[in-house]
């Protein structure tokens, strides 16, 4: 009699084969990059290039890296990337976090991983490189287009291969990205004390001076002073604070989440960064008003926004910053107006495609004043890269809105949060600023978050609310208990 296997037992085969074959694809890609890497190496060696050696020599040493170390990469790129986004090996014009970030690329090939659908968002997404990739070429006139082009690509793209990581690994990585944050947020209070922060960021590879460090808001006849830290400008301190703030409270659930909270807050609250601050106070109020959170709960977050505001509104300077928005003591403002009256001149000609990627206005300070190009960040995306470029990212954000309602509806504080989190920093933060657009770290950043949203819309919570009602058992009038009996 012939023996037959179980059905699951028998599913489980074309699975495991499936495994071995797809671990035996990382192999065989691995040593195709070896040999492409030895070959390389022996053309430096015989042409007699140092430099080609030097650097084949490097990659190896990098392959070898994410061979024996591939767990701990992202998690070593989280918390660099958190804290420390600006810092440079000594002798190297290249950030730490770029360099870890290629090593993500080649850490998530090799990572065993489920495979699982590829969702709305990252389709999106992708459509968005695509577009930009085109409008780069479509607008190319010297290399510094392509050379933007590439460093962005890089930032942006770096959504594939974390949402690619196991769902631990994932989470892990994205608890030392707010330790990071947090580690971040520490140094850059005790540089603005006075209190040997800038001592610290000196020895991890930052320039530090009076003018990196420190940033001055004139308000009224006064002066006051912005933590920036370790993230060289406060606006962009703002943006990496809050999406910290969101990955503490995504991952964390204990004391040590309320200790984080704090410190990241305190140093939201130092960098007087506007669009952070209102950041915070709309996602407080999106969990109030949109989430399924106990009546507890919503007390406790009720009570948590009314002190906080408290706090803030008790210190004049703080005061000032949120209370003149918009008004006439608000030179901002005028520079705003001034720079959407200008938008459509400036795009004339340039709709499609966009004026192009290597605009001097990008990278000099004093250009970017006098062209006072929007500070906004869907529409510097339409002025750099054109309509079609414009669109796919208002699809991402769209399509991200809808996952965040979808979380904020769930039976979960953390999926909450992360909603919350997401659709007030797209609703507030990125429409008052640009620096996700033209600082490659900042849009590491922002596509951190991306990866956060995508990796938590798969969360079992999410799962247990989109199944349907009569797999519950209680929703069938009988329990667990009794239908194991």
């Amino acid at each position: 009699m012939t023996a037959t296997l179980p059905e699951n037992r028998a599913a489980e085969i074309p699975q495991a084969r499936r495994r071995r074959i797809a671990g035996n694809a990382h192999w065989i890609g691995l040593a195709v990059l070896f040999a492409a890497v030895a070959l390389i190496a022996a053309w430096g060696l015989v042409e007699g290039y140092r430099e080609v050696v030097v650097l084949t020599a490097g990659a190896v040493v990098g392959l070898t890296g994410c061979i024996l170390f591939s767990r701990w990469i992202p998690y070593a790129f989280a918390f660099v990337l958190g804290g420390f986004p600006f810092m440079q090996f000594p002798g190297l014009p290249l950030p730490v976090v770029f360099i870890l970030g290629a090593a993500v690329y080649v850490a998530a090939f090799l990572i065993p991983h489920a495979v699982s659908a590829i969702s709305g968002l990252e389709v999106a997404y992708s459509a968005f490189v695509a577009l930009s990739i085109v409008s780069a070429v479509a607008t190319n006139s010297h290399a510094l287009d392509i050379t933007t082009l590439i460093r962005w690509v890089f930032a942006a793209a770096i959504v594939i291969p974390l949402v690619r990581l196991p769902r631990d690994v994932f989470l892990l990585t994205v608890r030392w990205f707010g330790i990071g944050v947090t580690a971040g947020a520490a140094i850059a209070i005790l540089s603005f004390q006075d209190l040997g922060g800038d001592k610290i960021m000196a020895r991890m590879g930052y320039r530090v001076t009076d003018e990196t460090t420190r940033y001055f808001v004139e308000n009224g006849q006064r002066g006051a002073v912005r933590l920036a830290g370790t993230y060289i400008e406060p606006n962009i301190a703002g943006l990496f604070l809050v999406i910290g703030l969101i990955a503490v409270v995504y991952t964390f659930r204990t004391s040590f989440a309320v200790l984080c909270a704090a410190i990241i807050g305190t140093a939201i609250a130092l960098t007087l960064s506007r669009s952070a601050m209102f950041t915070v106070i709309a996602g407080l109020l999106l969990l109030l008003v949109l989430s399924k959170l106990p009546v507890g709960a919503r007390i406790l977050a009720f009570g948590t926004m009314a002190v906080g505001l408290l706090v803030l509104l008790s210190d004049d300077t703080i005061a000032r910053r949120l209370l003149d928005t918009g008004s006439a003591q608000d030179s901002g403002a005028f520079e705003r107006m001034n720079a959407y009256e200008r938008f459509t001149g400036y795009m004339d000609g340039h709709w499609i495609f966009g004026v192009g990627w290597g605009r001097p206005e990008f990278f000099s300070q004093e250009w970017g004043y006098t062209v006072n190009f929007v500070a906004n960040t869907p529409l510097l995306t339409f002025y750099r890269g054109g309509l079609l470029v414009f669109l796919a990212f208002v699809a991402v954000i769209l399509g991200g809105l809808v996952l965040s309602f979808r979380m904020l509806r769930a039976d979960s504080f953390r999926l909450a949060a992360v909603g919350a989190g997401f659709a007030a920093l797209n609703g507030i933060a990125i429409q008052l600023d640009f620096p996700i657009v033209i600082v490659p770290m900042v849009t590491l950043v922002y596509s951190f978050l991306v990866a956060i949203l995508i990796q938590a819309a798969r969360d079992p919570a999410m799962k247990a609310r989109t199944s349907n009602p009569t797999d519950d058992p209680e929703k069938r009038g009988t329990s667990t208990t009794q239908g194991v009996a």
